[in-house]
């Protein structure tokens, strides 16, 4: 009975473990914003891909010479802190009909790459590395549908053959060499490399064929990848200091499972099916409710008054804008001018919505009233994504601030050419699929706005829900609809 007992728990156990690797398979053949898709828990390496931090690559028709000049539309990933020995990195994903494309921002003190012998490893320089899995972050060994790409940020532009760049593919235990083309264009911002001056940073576009991975056609929407991502650091002459940040926070790089994921297109949401029998409206004040909001970055002073390498990247908000009535958003392609960069957290409490509830539709609406600059103020592309990463409104800073969990949704936020005045200009996210997810796991709901904006002055000055009472209209609201 015993043997009969353990044989129909193996058959059982081999089971579960079959049917989400083969969810996995299949969802790089269908589109999985399918409404009649269905979708279970994938467990690997003890890690829920449900949970596993997500990039997502929107898509542009537009040749490949040309999606650089588009990146101030691409959804932003970001990792690492600013110190004087330590790296920042913003990431900008997307693709085309034949590429994946990356484009790094490196927050870097000191930039050294080398010079005098390309084909040395590059890992020991100043370099990054792109780690995917076709299949998910699924698996404990590096497999056929794993690759490695590898490219060291250079100053001159050599040629292609001359420029150091490896491409690794996974073996079922390893890592092994592969020529597969993919493209590498690096620039620089600061002193001069090689040198012990104060620089500002690097940035490397990074363009993989889809036919280097093996596939004739780009991935379908919705399809889900692996992905982590390194940035290596090296601070002087002799390689002492020579260090890397990655996004997830400490994966395994032998290790699939470990990795985030990659979302092709742009995401979507069905909600529930209902009539709406009610709407609860949730801002600062508003029915006693208690709405934490605050910026990391430089706020709208560009970090004026810290050291940009010692002490910008642990400065408060409070530093700068000791009342917290507001904050900024801004971003831009120029990375030499990332203590202007700012970002803005804000989490709204679920409680008020009545419980046993179905959420119909969400919706973030903040106004803008001013913008940075003394020149025309140029649009900009704000996107919003959630967190699950602890965070305090009172000691946020840019270098403890959560990483994004996942990407929700985009809002272009129009030029401004004239004093708008109090509570400013309504802008709205539609953060529904953030809200109903929260609200079913009885949290609040976190999210982050970031913009990926190309050019200078490109902040956006929002009111914050520290905001006078006299303003009160102008703070931020969620306005949650839902159904019985």
């Amino acid at each position: 009975m015993n043997f009969v007992i353990r044989k129909i728990f193996l058959i059982l156990t081999i089971s579960l473990l079959i049917s989400p690797i083969s969810a996995v398979l299949a969802s790089s053949k269908h589109d999985v914003d399918s409404p009649t898709a269905l979708y279970l828990p994938i467990i690997s390496n003890g890690v829920s891909l449900a949970s596993a931090p997500q990039a997502s690559a929107l898509f542009f028709d537009l040749p490949s010479d040309e999606m650089n000049l588009a990146n101030g539309s691409f959804p932003v990933i970001w990792f690492g802190e600013v110190r004087n020995t330590e790296n920042y990195v913003d990431v900008r994903v997307a693709y085309n009909r034949e590429e994946l494309f990356l484009r790094l921002h490196v927050f870097d003190r000191r930039c050294w790459y080398d010079r005098y012998a390309p084909f040395d490893e590059p890992t020991q320089w100043d370099a990054a590395a792109i780690y995917l899995n076709l299949t998910g972050n699924v698996g404990s060994v590096p497999t056929p549908q794993t690759y490695r790409f590898v490219a060291q940020f250079d100053y001159y532009p050599k040629p292609p053959d001359e420029t150091k760049t490896d491409v690794y593919r996974g073996n079922g235990s390893g890592w092994s060499p592969i020529e597969v083309p993919f493209t590498l264009i690096s620039s620089y911002t600061g002193h001069e490399p090689n040198d012990d001056g104060d620089d500002r940073g690097w940035t490397a576009v990074i363009r993989i064929p889809f036919s280097s991975l093996g596939l004739q056609e780009m991935p379908n929407t919705g399809s889900i990848w692996g992905l982590s991502i390194v940035n290596y650091d090296r601070d002087d002459a002799n390689g002492a200091t020579v260090d890397y940040k990655t996004w997830p926070r400490s994966p395994d790089f032998n290790q699939p499972g470990s990795w985030g994921q990659l979302r092709f297109g742009y995401p979507s949401y069905n909600p529930p099916p209902g009539d709406p029998s009610g709407t609860t409206y949730i801002r600062q004040g508003l029915n006693n409710a208690i709405v934490s909001d605050a910026s990391a970055g430089g706020y709208a002073v560009c970090g004026a008054g810290t050291d940009f390498w010692e002490t910008w990247g642990d400065t408060n908000e409070s530093f700068y804008n000791d009342d917290l009535s507001d904050f900024n958003v801004q971003n831009q392609g120029n990375v030499a001018d990332w203590p202007c960069f700012s970002k803005v957290y804000v989490s709204f409490p679920l409680d008020q919505v009545p419980a046993g509830k179905k959420i119909l539709s969400a919706t973030l609406k903040m106004h803008i009233w001013g913008a940075a600059g003394p020149y025309p103020k140029p649009g900009s592309l704000i996107h919003v994504y959630t967190i699950s990463e602890p965070w305090n409104e009172f000691t946020l800073t840019w270098n403890n601030a959560p990483y994004i969990e996942r990407y929700i949704d985009q809002t272009w936020v129009a030029t401004i050419t004239t004093d708008p005045g109090f509570p400013g200009i309504p802008v709205e996210w539609n953060v529904t699929s953030a809200v109903a997810e929260s609200y079913n796991n009885g949290n609040s709901v976190d999210l982050v706005l970031y913009s990926s904006d190309n050019w200078r002055h490109s902040g956006k000055y929002f009111s914050s829900s520290n905001t006078g009472d006299w303003n009160a209209e102008g703070r931020p609201l969620l306005t949650v609809v839902w159904s019985d």
